[in-house]
């Protein structure tokens, strides 16, 4: 199931050298009761919080953690730098114009 989320959110791409990684999931020790979904920051992968998230299982051992990894593509604010991104950021002053719909 994690790969097929993945490959629907890095539509037209098909490895992680073309920019798509597959979430990380961390499956509870105990019966499934909760899932937490952890949304990185902009220029950040799942895959960066993957041993935080490891660390901290024992304590929620009913939990399980979807780390996913934000596509990567141009990110206007940073020059059209390409970098994994939920969506483009195109100003900190007004944010009614970035196109975050995806989300």
């Amino acid at each position: 199931k994690a790969a097929a989320r993945a490959s629907r959110r890095c539509a037209g791409t098909k490895s992680i050298a073309e920019g798509c990684m597959p979430d990380i999931v961390i499956q509870p020790s105990k019966p499934h009761t909760a899932t937490v979904l952890f949304l990185h920051g902009l220029g950040d992968t799942g895959y960066g919080w993957q041993d935080a998230f490891e660390a901290i299982k024992h304590l929620l051992p009913y939990t399980k953690f979807i780390l996913p990894s934000a596509p990567m593509q141009p990110v206007t604010l940073n020059m059209g730098m390409t970098m994994p991104s939920w969506f483009d950021i195109r100003s900190l002053n007004d944010v009614v114009d970035d196109p975050h719909t995806g989300l």
